[in-house]
């Protein structure tokens, strides 16, 4: 507990509006991106088409939907369909984070691209495959205990509505119809 008192983390001014929530401009403090750089003049920087932002802003969330049917229709003769949620939300979690970055990118450009980066790191990368082997894990050790299915549901289902409240919260702040 002394060590934890003793740390001490440097203080880091970001050039923003007071509209910007805590917890964004620590994301934006902790990301290796520049705080002022934004996901429009990243993607004009490295010369990203917008026909390419919209190819990936469907294809990428697609990929999941597609791997969510799938489930389904493979276990349409199961006995066990309690499984059933926690394997379709442990895909829908990744399509949200997919359609967020997506959605940034097409119609937000003013979106801190510290917050896109680590958006893509954390919740895809990180979690996103957290939440796929444990799922996974749950699913085929834990399919005969509903209990311990209809949690975990409920925990993925917490997951997508964060990443959504992230969104919507990005949207409000740096969205603006006059952008677009």
């Amino acid at each position: 507990m002394a060590l934890l008192a003793s740390t001490t983390v440097p203080e880091v001014e970001l050039k923003m509006d007071n509209n910007v929530p805590h917890a964004i401009k620590l994301v934006m403090a902790m990301s290796s991106a520049s705080p002022e750089l934004t996901v429009g003049e990243h993607n004009k920087k490295l010369m990203i088409s917008r026909s390419t932002l919209w190819i990936l802003a469907v294809f990428r969330p697609s990929v999941f939907i597609l791997f969510s049917a799938g489930t389904v229709y493979a276990t349409r003769g199961w006995d066990y369909q309690w499984c059933l949620p926690v394997a379709l939300l442990s895909f829908i979690y990744q399509a949200a984070v997919m359609f967020a970055l997506g959605h940034l990118a097409l119609f937000v450009p003013r979106t801190p691209f510290a917050v896109c980066e680590a958006l893509d790191e954390v919740g895809f990368k990180e979690i996103g495959l957290g939440v796929i082997v444990s799922s996974a894990i749950v699913v085929l050790f834990f399919y005969n205990q509903p209990w311990v299915l209809v949690t975990w549901a409920g925990l993925l289902a917490a997951l997508i509505a964060a990443v959504l409240k992230l969104w919507l919260c990005l949207v409000r702040v740096y969205g603006n119809e006059l952008d677009s």
